[in-house]
C-alpha cells in the first residue's frame, strides 16, 4: 500500500509527457505550439509548450478564453479498465517501438525553425466537408485512412528512400483511461501507423483500428513515464539517443470535430466562420507536421514541413494543401 501511494505520488508530481518536450527545449529545439485563429478577413495568433498541455486539452482551454460554457477535456470514447499485470504487460512490450525504417530525406540542411507561424494553413466549405463525410460514411472508412494515404502521396516523393514503409505518429487521447490531477495536461499517447507506396485506404483504415484495439498506447503512455522510476538525467540521456537514431516521417493528428456554442465570441459574429489552425513543435525526427480540426461542421488543415528537408517549405506545403483539397472533392 505505501509502496502504491509513493508511486502514485510521484506520478501525479508532474506532467511527465511534458517533460521530454523540456528536455528538446533545452537541446536547443522547438517546445511550442503554433495556434492560429483566422476568418476571412482576420487573424488572432497565440502560443504555448508542448510541455504544459496537448492539442486535446488547448482547445478546450481556448474555447473558454473566447467565452464558449462548460467546455472541459474530452475524454476517450472508449474506456477499458486494466489490472497491474496487464498494464505492466503491455508496457514491456511497447518499450521499443520505432519508425519501420528511417525515413531519408532528398534534402537534407541544418536549417531551424525560425517562426513557429511559419506554416500552411487551409480550410475546406461546409459543403465540401459534408460530402467527405457522407461519402466515409458510406463507405465505411475513417476520414484518418483517406487523409492518412493522400498526404503520404503528396510527401512521399521528398524521400530518399521512397519505396521502404515509412512511419506517422499519431496521437491518441487517453484521458479517462488515464488520468492526471490537472486535467489540462499532456493526457496523449500515440499509435506508429505504417505507410507504404500504393498501400490502400482500406488497409490503412484496418492499420489505425488494429493498433486502436491492441492498446499499445497505454504501453507507450507508461514507457514515457519511466521518469518516475529514473531520473531527469537519464530522460535526456534517452531523449538524445532517440534524436539520434528515429527519424519518423512526422506527426498526423486529429483534434477532432467541435462546435461553439452561443457564447463563444467569434472573430466576426455575424460571419461567424472562424477556423482553427495547430502546428506541432516539429523536429528533424518529425519533420512533417500534419493536423486536421473540424469546427462547426467545416474542416480545416494544418501543414508544417521542417525547412530542413525541404527549401521553401512553406509554400511547398500550400501547395500540398491545395492538391488535398482537390483530391477530397473526388469523395463524393
Amino acid at each position: 500500500m505505501l509502496l502504491k501511494l509513493l508511486f502514485n505520488n510521484r506520478y501525479q508530481s508532474r506532467d511527465w509527457i511534458g517533460v521530454w518536450y523540456k528536455i528538446l527545449k533545452e537541446r536547443g529545439e522547438n517546445d511550442l505550439i503554433a495556434f492560429v485563429r483566422s476568418n476571412s478577413s482576420k487573424e488572432q495568433r497565440y502560443t504555448f509548450s508542448h510541455s504544459e498541455m496537448d492539442g486535446t486539452s488547448s482547445i478546450p482551454y481556448y474555447m473558454e478564453k473566447f467565452g464558449q460554457k462548460n467546455c472541459p477535456p474530452r475524454k476517450m470514447d472508449y474506456i477499458k479498465k486494466f489490472s497491474v499485470l496487464d498494464t505492466i504487460k503491455l508496457t514491456l512490450a511497447n518499450l521499443k517501438v520505432s519508425p519501420v525504417s528511417n525515413s531519408v530525406w532528398k534534402e537534407r540542411s541544418n536549417e531551424k525553425i525560425t517562426d513557429i507561424f511559419q506554416y500552411a494553413r487551409l480550410t475546406i466549405s461546409k459543403e465540401e466537408t459534408d460530402k467527405f463525410d457522407d461519402y466515409c460514411k458510406k463507405n465505411k472508412i475513417s476520414e484518418n485512412a483517406i487523409l492518412a494515404k493522400l498526404i503520404s502521396q503528396e510527401i512521399f516523393p521528398l524521400l530518399e528512400n521512397e519505396k521502404d514503409t515509412h512511419t506517422w505518429l499519431f496521437p491518441v487521447n487517453v484521458r479517462g483511461l488515464v488520468q492526471k490531477k490537472n486535467n489540462y495536461a499532456n493526457h496523449s499517447s500515440f499509435i506508429a501507423l505504417n505507410i507504404y507506396d500504393g498501400i490502400s485506404e482500406e488497409e490503412i483504415h484496418q492499420n489505425i483500428r488494429s493498433e486502436l484495439k491492441s492498446f499499445k498506447y497505454l504501453g507507450l503512455w507508461w514507457v514515457h513515464h519511466i521518469g518516475i522510476l529514473t531520473s531527469y538525467k537519464y530522460m535526456k540521456k534517452l531523449s538524445l539517443k532517440a534524436s539520434q537514431s528515429k527519424f519518423w516521417l512526422g506527426s498526423m493528428s486529429n483534434v477532432g470535430r467541435w462546435y461553439t456554442d452561443e457564447n463563444y465570441q467569434h472573430l466576426d459574429e455575424n460571419k461567424k466562420d472562424d477556423a482553427w489552425f495547430f502546428a506541432t513543435p516539429g523536429s528533424i525526427n518529425f519533420p512533417i507536421s500534419f493536423v486536421i480540426m473540424t469546427l462547426n461542421d467545416q474542416m480545416s488543415f494544418s501543414l508544417r514541413v521542417h525547412p530542413g528537408i525541404k527549401k521553401d517549405s512553406v509554400i511547398f506545403a500550400q501547395k500540398v494543401l491545395e492538391n488535398l483539397r482537390k483530391k477530397i472533392s473526388t469523395y463524393n
